[in-house]
């Protein structure tokens, strides 16, 4: 509180409407240069104090022009500006040294105060920081608030809807991914500093803006779905998985109906063998089945 440039000026004020009334001389140069004292203390004390400088200041001057236009004094007018200046400037200087305490005496409560800021800054991080959590839920506000009409979506006005909800979608989980890499980086910064609590903190926060941008993207990729069943054509990466499945599936189908062909012309072999060997035996009555090596059956005389 600016309470001494308030007691120069009433005091001063006093002196001035003392001597005004017991006065029995003409105003002489002390008198006035204490009149310009008083002025400029009242205009120091409503610079300081109080808005209202600009009436102050134009108040003095209109007195200061009546002065000379009274008494056409032009040495009356100098000592009264001069008398200003001085207590203006006086009252300034005054008001810092006996308002401001000296820096020794307040180094010590300059010390306790930062330690007493820095104590309720460490236990506001243990347990939660309000401000950050205002921020957290900020953040999250603005995640969700994303629609289809946001400014975050170029080229909307091009888009269908469905198309514009899946650009919505794939906007929340950029935000969620981006909160997610911040608060990876205040993790680390918390685990050099050696706050065990924030780190856990800010990985409870990672782990929720994680699941975030996947719910995000698995919704994107619902809705890509759904709009591709519904105009009856599969997306590009879509259509080329199912034309290579097919392409596989037609592969071991011809490969499946080679292998079934093949042991069905063996069979048709076996069958045609068999008979002719039958028709053979049928032909030949009296063949005579060999047994023994081959010399036997060479030196043996056919019937």
């Amino acid at each position: 509180m600016p309470y001494t440039a308030f007691a120069l000026l009433i005091g001063l004020g006093a002196r001035i409407l003392l001597d005004t009334f017991t006065r029995t001389h003409e105003p002489n140069l002390r008198d006035i240069l204490l009149v310009g004292a008083w002025q400029g203390v009242a205009l120091q004390y409503s610079y300081k104090s109080t808005d209202y400088v600009l009436f102050v200041g134009l108040g003095i001057l209109a007195k200061l022009f009546h002065d000379f236009n009274s008494s056409k004094d032009f040495n009356r007018l100098c000592a009264t500006v001069l008398g200003s200046v001085v207590g203006f400037i006086s009252t300034d200087f005054i008001a810092q040294v006996f308002e401001d305490p000296p820096v020794s005496t307040r180094g010590g409560r300059r010390k306790s105060v930062s330690q007493r800021s820095r104590t309720v800054q460490f236990r506001g991080t243990v347990d939660g920081d309000s401000e950050r959590a205002l921020k957290r839920r900020h953040a999250i506000s603005d995640i969700t608030s994303i629609d289809s009409d946001s400014e975050l979506i170029p080229a909307k006005e091009t888009m269908t809807p469905v198309q514009r909800e899946i650009a919505a979608l794939r906007a929340r989980a950029s935000l969620a991914d981006s909160e997610r890499r911040r608060y990876k980086e205040e993790r680390k910064w918390a685990i050099s500093q050696g706050n065990l609590a924030r780190a856990s903190q800010m990985k409870w926060e990672i782990k929720r803006y994680t699941a975030l941008m996947e719910d995000f993207n698995k919704q994107a990729d619902a809705k890509l779905v759904e709009a591709a069943q519904q105009n009856g054509r599969l997306p590009s990466q879509a259509a080329t998985s199912s034309r290579t499945r097919v392409t596989h599936a037609n592969g071991s189908a011809r490969q499946t109906e080679a292998n079934g062909a093949r042991p069905s012309g063996s069979n048709q072999t076996f069958t045609k063998s068999s008979t002719s060997q039958r028709n053979g035996q049928v032909r030949n009555p009296h063949h005579r089945q060999f047994s023994g090596t081959l010399k036997s059956a060479m030196r043996d005389p056919i019937r």
